[in-house]
Formats: structure tokens, C-alpha cells, sequence
């Protein structure tokens, strides 16, 4: 009973917080205003929804902890380690984006990736725990009995996210592999067939991704020689002031025909986005702000082909000044005789463009991080219209890349980063 008074003062909490987010959207306010509340409110909703995980995940985990009252001295000194690093553990995971928000550096801090790995282990334990917990329900619907149930859910579910947080720091930190892939455009002109278009999305550099990671990528990239060069959004979880010395390396990127970038909804979330956007000019990129170019061949100064970028949807929702998803404004004065390629970060604003302008040859996505880490990647996989890899929908192409790093945790479990390598053929050719 305890409990579920405990529960329901979180729902009571939760109730008024998403008020209180709702009218922040509504009201007029200066975008950094704006932002700072809704960090604050982000903030409250993410220790809300923790602490309701962590307390679950405590009780459970206590059960395999020795008795403090026993009278052997070597278990009740180690009852107080393991209580010890238990509570470490909790608290780490719990102040984690606390933690990254305070300590951003060039280099990632080493509290914040185990901060961050807390906290990526916490929500496989507490995904595993429940799975167990429905098994083990089941099984003892059909009067197959374990001796203490309890604790033998605990250790399975323990061992088996231990296990699953250390392929994925394995995986993340290896870094992103290079995806080479095949997009079949009956417009693209024969001067332009074979051309190469580097997709790099959701670098998220800030607390847990740093100045090592994006010169690792930006040498990566160059060895490729690639066409054009794109940036498909979130590519920082910080403002120009913190992170001006990590995005240097972007400087280095060459293409033949340009770099260019859109905004994620993580651009945002920094309250910085203009700033953003200026800053990358200075580097050499070219921000599509709702706008498009033309991309000519100087060999067939007749071949042409459109390269479009429209703002992340998010900006929208948060109503920030002088931003916002402009199909119309980035597509207008095109002929729709030469072949449109757009950039929009998340897979829903690609359906909403094709399902607007069914013209657009091919779009470029990201957002989804192809799920990240299980048990994510199941949320992600049924709240996006396109997950991962190369889509037809309707007479055209959606490509959404699983991303370059990693956001949030420090974990790839059922996915890979990736740099993406798309070939545009014509296949009349």
C-alpha cells in the first residue's frame, strides 16, 4: 500500500508537470528563456520517471545483499560495500544529465561516461526485471515452482544487463563503420551518375562525445574524397561558447560540390541555434534554413540537381523564433525536370514532405540512431515511420541513417554507427 501512495503522488506530479510543459509551448518567450524552462522541466520529468525506476530497481536489487545482522563480520562488512555501491550506482544514474549539463569539456569527463553508463545500465536492469517478472508470473501459473523466485529473477536479469552494457560500451566506442549504399534515381542526369553523398548525422558532441571522436570522423570522411558532404542534424548537445573548440575539425571536410547541414532537434535543445548556424558558415558549411541549391556540373553546365533542407519539426512544437519546418519556402522555384534531393532529420518530417510534394527524389534522415540500445529500439522502431536503411515510399527514396555516435548512453545494443556512403546511379544509364 506503501507503494502505490508513493506511485500515485508520481502520477500527481506528472500530471502538473505536463501542464506546466504545455503552456511553456503556448506563451511567447525568448527562445533561451524558453529553453532554460524547459530544461528545468525536463529535468523534474526525468528525476520523476527515475526515481520511480531507481525505487523498483533498489528493491529488487537489495534482496541479493547479505543480512547486516548476521553475526559473521565478512558479510555484514560486505552487505555495507555492495549497499554502498548500489547507492553509488543509483545516484549516479539519477543525477547523470546533471552531471553532463555542468561538465562539458573538449574531451568528455570520465563521470560523465560512467554516469551515463549508470544510467543505461539502470534502464536494462528495470526492463529486464519486468520481463522476468511477467516469465516468472507465468511460470508459476503453471505450478512451476522456483525455489525463491525473488532473488533468482534478480541475479538472471543483473547478469544479463551486466553483459548487454559491455557489448554496447564495446560497440559505441568503437566508433562508426562506413555503409556504402545504392539509391537507383531515374532523373539523375548522366553527368552526375556515381556521384557520392556523405551522410553524417547525430554526432551529438557535448558531454559524452568529443574533439577526439569528430577528428576520428572528419579523417574518416576525407579519405572517402566524397561529392557532397551532408549533416543531417543533431550534431551538437551544447552551445557555440562550450563546444566552439570541438566543432574545429569540421573546418577539414572536402568535398567537391560543398558540405552542407540541417538542424535536429537536439540544435534546439541548446537554445544556440543561430549561433549554430553562424558558426558552421564560419567553418565552411552551409546551413539549408528552409532553402535549397543548386548543384551544377561544370562539365555539363545543363545537368543540375537540387539539394533542399528544411528545420526540425521540434522547432515548431517549441515555437522558436524564426525557425520552424518550411516545406514550401525550401522547395519553391524548383523544376520538377531535375532531380530534388532534401535533407529532414526526423523520418516523420521526410513522410510529411513526400506525402506534400511528390516530386522529392530522395530524402536523407537520421534521428533514430537505428534504435541505439535495446530495449529503445523497440519505442523508436514503432514511433517512426522509417527505422533504418533505405525505404521506398511511393515513387520515391527515404534513406535514415542509424546515426555517427551515440546520444543520452554510451551504448550500442542491436545497432551500429555509421557513416553513410549513398552512390546515386541512374539505372537507365
Amino acid at each position: 500500500m506503501a507503494d502505490m501512495r508513493i506511485y500515485r503522488v508520481f502520477g500527481g506530479i506528472a500530471m502538473l508537470l505536463a501542464i506546466a510543459i504545455a503552456v511553456t509551448v503556448v506563451i511567447d518567450l525568448e527562445p533561451k528563456k524558453k529553453m532554460i524552462l524547459f530544461r528545468v522541466q525536463f529535468l523534474l520529468v526525468f528525476c520523476l520517471v527515475l526515481g520511480a525506476i531507481s525505487r523498483y530497481v533498489w528493491i529488487n536489487l537489495t534482496v541479493l545483499l547479505p543480512n547486516r545482522h548476521s553475526n559473521s563480520r565478512v558479510l555484514v562488512f560486505t552487505h555495507w560495500i555492495l549497499y554502498v555501491v548500489l547507492a553509488t550506482f543509483l545516484g549516479l544514474a539519477f543525477f547523470s544529465f546533471v552531471i553532463g549539463r555542468m561538465l562539458i569539456s573538449v574531451e568528455p569527463y570520465f563521470i560523465n561516461m560512467l554516469a551515463f553508463t549508470c544510467l543505461g545500465l539502470l534502464i536494462l536492469i528495470f526492463f529486464n526485471l519486468l520481463v522476468l517478472s511477467v516469465v516468472f508470473g507465468l511460470l508459476r501459473m503453471c505450478s512451476f515452482r522456483i525455489p525463491n523466485p525473488d532473488k533468482w529473477k534478480t541475479i538472471i536479469a543483473t547478469t544479463f544487463s551486466l553483459l548487454l552494457c559491455i557489448q554496447g560500451l564495446t560497440t559505441a566506442y568503437k566508433g562508426p563503420k562506413i555503409r556504402r549504399v545504392t539509391v537507383p534515381l531515374s532523373k539523375l542526369p548522366a553527368s552526375f551518375d556515381g556521384t557520392t553523398v556523405v551522410q553524417l548525422s547525430d554526432i551529438h558532441l557535448g558531454p559524452l562525445v568529443g574533439l577526439d571522436t569528430l577528428e576520428r570522423v572528419v579523417k574518416m570522411v576525407s579519405a572517402m574524397k566524397p561529392d557532397i558532404i551532408v549533416i543531417t542534424g543533431d550534431l551538437v548537445d551544447s552551445t557555440v561558447a562550450n563546444l566552439k573548440k570541438v566543432v574545429f575539425p569540421l573546418k577539414k571536410l572536402r568535398s567537391k560540390y560543398g558540405s552542407y547541414f540541417v538542424t535536429g532537434n537536439h540544435e534546439y535543445y541548446t537554445g544556440d541555434t543561430d549561433a549554430w548556424l553562424e558558426e558552421l558558415k564560419q567553418l565552411g558549411i552551409q546551413p539549408l534554413h528552409n532553402s535549397h541549391v543548386v548543384i551544377s556540373n561544370k562539365a555539363s553546365p545543363g545537368d543540375k540537381l537540387y539539394l533542399a533542407g528544411v528545420d526540425d519539426p521540434d522547432a515548431d512544437r517549441m515555437r522558436y523564433q524564426n525557425h520552424g519546418m518550411k516545406l514550401s519556402q525550401a522547395l519553391n522555384g524548383r523544376s520538377s525536370r531535375f532531380l530534388t534531393v532534401l535533407l529532414a532529420h526526423q523520418p516523420k518530417a521526410a513522410q510529411q514532405a513526400l506525402d506534400q510534394y511528390q516530386d522529392i527524389d530522395l530524402i536523407l534522415s537520421g534521428h533514430t540512431h537505428g534504435g541505439q540500445f535495446f530495449p529503445m529500439n523497440i519505442l523508436i522502431y514503432f514511433f517512426n515511420p522509417f527505422f533504418a536503411g533505405l525505404y521506398k515510399y511511393k515513387e520515391s527514396y527515404v534513406y535514415v541513417t542509424s546515426g555517427t555516435c551515440f546520444a543520452a548512453v554510451p551504448l550500442r545494443i542491436g545497432s551500429v554507427g555509421e557513416i553513410t556512403v549513398l552512390s546515386l546511379t541512374n539505372p537507365k544509364l
